[in-house]
């Protein structure tokens, strides 16, 4: 069972390039903005991470009626380039609570929109400071880290904060 579990594993999608949502983001913000998949960390590149709200739909245990969950923490990590205005997204999938196989994340645009609109325009220095985009109007059960790729990835704004504090600690020695 644990070699079937490892090649599931390989064939699952855990991150989702954002390429696919681009055309909502030009749409929705003020600021030209040009997508780069290629885009890595650098001192020159912003980075953050948002909850988006949206939902998973898993087809691994039903394929012809997925099993579907809502979410408000779909976990989004942003890049941003200020000087080309180029940025890249990713999305997060989450493990189905029946099959325990990564389901992938679909999100709400308005909100995933509004989201990165807010990033880049405090980064701009059009936002007050201590903005941060965060909020989200639906309800959902609670947070969970155990299925979450974001979580599990260590990058997930919903994360476990101890987790995070000792990783960044880590990742500051290093």
């Amino acid at each position: 069972m644990g070699n079937q579990q490892s090649q599931q594993d390989r064939h699952e999608v855990k991150e989702i390039d954002g390429q696919a949502l681009h055309g909502a983001v030009l749409q929705g913000s003020s600021t030209f903005l040009v997508y780069d998949a290629d885009l890595i960390n650098s001192r020159l590149t912003k980075y953050a991470t948002r909850s988006v709200v949206g939902h998973f739909a898993c087809k691994h245990c039903r394929p012809l009626d997925p099993w579907v969950w809502k979410s408000e923490d779909i976990c989004t990590e942003l890049w941003y380039a200020p000087v080309s205005g180029r940025y890249r997204t990713q999305l997060h999938a989450q493990k189905c609570k029946k099959c325990d196989a990564f389901a992938e994340p679909q999100v709400d645009l308005d909100d995933y929109v509004r989201k990165l609109a807010g990033v880049f325009q405090s980064w701009k220095d059009e936002r007050p400071p201590g903005y941060l985009g965060q909020e989200n109007d639906i309800w959902t059960d609670p947070h969970d880290s155990e299925r979450c790729h974001g979580c599990l990835k260590g990058v997930c704004p919903k994360g476990d904060k101890d987790a995070k504090d000792s990783r960044d600690t880590k990742d500051a020695k290093a």
